[in-house]
């Protein structure tokens, strides 16, 4: 055999047209018979270099555009001197380049772009005339083009259904072989590797992830669990199921769970030698119907669901970080928080592992303009969708304009649900306060407990609960209690004075709900699946944003009163005409109606006998009627609560902002605090984000009457 001429190019780089600029030439003889590890040698020999064979590249370049050529196995030094025998008049042509790589970037080393992931195989016409040819067709005279880089050398392509016997098992063997000699994971950081398949036209590429991918005849699987895992993805993305007909270790049959309509079927083999699966069979058209599919997908399993959801919690982190890393940022934040607003509270409580028991933030600006807002308070909770279990308990008032106000008093009522904690800490922390209880509450664990809860029955309760004076709230409740006794006693042990207006010992100032907490709730439903970290930020710039907006609101207001109030006072004035104030002296009047009924107000201790002046602290239209007769101004006899100037009162103080984590400077004691999520975790199931509506709500519609009419 000859020798075979060969010009080596190093200490050089390729430009962008793939022309190899720089460096040195030296030219080796390169017996025909060469192998990868004889060229290599005769390489570095050559050129005089050392190091680990894997940081030594070798390739060549065929022409200007196309991808360069890797030789890095004894076929591609084969097919190389092949090339360069033919092209034996031009001495310089391939030239064969050497890149020398460190060990780091050696492992790393990506493919190139550009290149195909295919190899075309092309067999003799006369190759495949009849079962008998292909037996005894000659290998060595197939043709095979030159591989990409970075792609091991592949065993010819044939279809294995034409082979038999000897030649089948031969094929096989050397496309294990092959296989096993060029390990996947060293040729590609891609979900696919080139391996052989059993096609006759093309090669097929190994699917080695779980990225998913469309599945055909001939597609390959690095192994079983792999194949099951796309197949599950694959039709539960279609909304299909199937059934396993058999399964073992070299085999896998599945069919559609509608065996009877639909020929939908997957069956795919083992290739011999290997781990690899390869799909024999794949009808993938439908026919069954979509009943079959309805309710839970038999498909949808515990193995399969857990790799989605970790995959999710990994894509999560990586945009926001951390849920556990969060809780750590809670005592540089307060630090600076209390820095740019001083006199704010917050507190940071952990057990003896440090994990976090209670967070509590109240701002200054909300603790200094308290005393200008209404004495009620409405409490309510609600549990936030992050990984851990932690409740969001929010304590707001009512602004001038009964707009909310986030957060003692003297006089104070506080406002919740019939939660035990609530209650238990409201009589610890403020013992002169009285306790109410939302109606609205109240009302849901009546539709709960009392099918019934509805028409007559729902609006006697409304009566007696909203119901100023105690005879009226008697009325409705005797008709509760003739319709259903069970219901009246229900409500006789609910302690009527924490939800009865006629029996409250303060003033709710017409506040019989925590409807203003629960929308505090549902402006925070944006936050809910937030990290603690930001969601403490977030909800101190949300109270900065609120400040801002409604001072500037008061501002401009022009009227004495809120807007709200000041629409109640047009409308208690118009009532107030239709009845007819009597004097008894300056400041007593009987005010009476077509229905000879009579109302008691005395204007100088500001009380009518309806207890909604009183009780309320906005003039009734009794005292409406009694303003308008003697010419005085009513809005003299309002509280200061509903007034403009209360209103900016309430947010005159300033919110300031923080900057980002970058800036902060805050000494290392309070760097070094370690605080751990709290133990509990989130309960199993799809966390709910929208809130549950209370008892009465309904959703409104933000679109005007007769849109998108046709008729319109």
């Amino acid at each position: 055999m000859e020798d075979v001429c060969v010009f080596v190019e190093y200490n050089g780089q390729w430009d962008g047209t793939q022309s190899y600029v720089g460096g040195e030439m030296k030219g080796i003889l390169v017996p025909e018979s060469a192998t990868y590890v004889g060229l290599f040698e005769l390489v570095r020999s050559a050129i005089g270099i050392r190091g680990p064979a894997k940081t030594i590249v070798m390739r060549y370049g065929v022409e200007p555009g196309f991808p360069l050529v890797r030789i890095q196995c004894d076929v591609d030094v084969k097919f190389y001197i092949q090339l360069k025998k033919k092209d034996v008049h031009v001495l310089s042509k391939f030239p064969i380049t050497i890149d020398v790589l460190d060990e780091s970037a050696a492992e790393a080393m990506p493919l190139e772009l550009g290149e195909s992931n295919h190899i075309d195989v092309q067999l003799p016409t006369e190759a495949v005339q009849s079962d008998e040819a292909i037996q005894h067709v000659d290998v060595r005279n197939w043709t095979f083009p030159p591989p990409p880089p970075h792609i091991p050398p592949l065993a010819p392509h044939v279809d294995e259904s034409k082979f038999t016997g000897d030649a089948r098992q031969s094929n096989e063997n050397s496309i294990a072989a092959s296989i096993r000699a060029h390990s996947i994971a060293n040729y590609t950081t891609s979900q696919y590797v080139n391996v052989p398949s059993s096609d006759s036209v093309s090669g097929s590429l190994v699917v080695a992830d779980y990225t998913p991918v469309t599945i055909r005849i001939n597609s390959i699987f690095e192994n079983k669990k792999l194949l099951q895992y796309h197949i599950h993805h694959d039709v539960m993305s279609k909304h299909y199921q199937f059934k396993v007909k058999r399964s073992n270790s070299t085999l896998l049959h599945v069919i559609c769970i509608d065996i009877e309509k639909c020929q939908w079927q997957l069956r795919a083999t083992r290739m011999r030698g290997s781990k690899l699966f390869v799909v024999k069979r794949y009808d993938d058209v439908h026919t069954c119907s979509i009943e079959i599919v309805q309710g839970h997908h038999r498909q949808a399993k515990s193995w399969m669901i857990g790799e989605a959801w970790r995959g999710k919690e990994a894509a999560l982190t990586s945009l926001r970080g951390d849920d556990a890393e969060s809780y750590n940022v809670l005592p540089a934040w307060a630090e600076m928080v209390k820095r740019k607003n001083p006199g704010s509270d917050i507190d940071i409580e952990t057990d003896s592992e440090n994990c976090l028991q209670c967070f509590y933030m109240c701002l200054v600006a909300s603790k200094h303009d308290w005393h200008y807002c209404r004495p009620v308070i409405v409490v309510d909770g609600s549990a936030l969708k992050a990984k851990f279990g932690v409740m969001l308990l929010a304590a707001c008032g009512h602004d001038a304009n009964g707009c909310i106000f986030p957060l003692a008093f003297e006089s104070l009522a506080i406002v919740a649900d019939r939660h035990k904690g609530i209650e238990f800490a409201s009589n610890l922390v403020y013992p002169d306060a009285a306790f109410g209880i939302c109606v609205q509450h109240l009302a849901a664990n009546l539709k709960t407990k009392y099918k019934d809860f509805k028409g007559p029955l729902k609006t006697y309760f409304d009566g007696a609960a909203r119901s100023y004076l105690v005879n009226e709230h008697q009325r409705h409740m005797e008709s509760i209690r003739n319709r259903n006794p069970d219901m009246h006693r229900y409500l006789m042990q609910a302690d009527p004075t924490k939800w009865l207006r006629a029996y409250f010992n303060r003033r709710r100032y017409a506040i019989m709900t925590t409807n203003i907490a629960e929308s505090l709730n549902n402006v925070d439903r944006k936050a809910m699946l937030m990290l603690v970290g930001f969601l403490v930020e977030w909800l101190r710039e949300l109270q900065q944003r609120w400040f801002v907006a409604r001072r500037e609101e008061a501002i401009k207001l022009t009227s004495k009163l809120t807007p709200k109030v000041e629409k109640l006072i047009r409308t208690n004035f118009s009532v107030g005409l239709l009845v007819t104030p009597r004097p008894a002296d300056q400041f007593e009047y009987a005010v009476t109606n077509n229905a000879c009924q009579i109302w008691i107000v005395d204007m100088s201790e500001r009380t009518c006998t309806c207890r909604r002046f009183q009780l309320d602290q906005i003039p009734c239209p009794h005292v409406m009627a009694v303003c308008n007769h003697r010419r005085i101004d009513p809005y003299n006899y309002c509280s200061n609560y509903y007034t403009k100037d209360y209103l900016y009162g309430c947010y005159s103080s300033v919110i300031h902002p923080i900057s980002s984590t970058d800036g902060w400077d805050v000494p290392e004691e309070v760097r070094s605090q370690i605080v751990n999520p709290p133990k509990t975790k989130r309960g199993p199931g799809r966390p709910r984000v929208r809130r549950i509506l209370s008892q009465g709500e309904e959703h409104k519609s933000i679109r005007c009457d007769g849109h998108n009419d046709v008729d319109r």
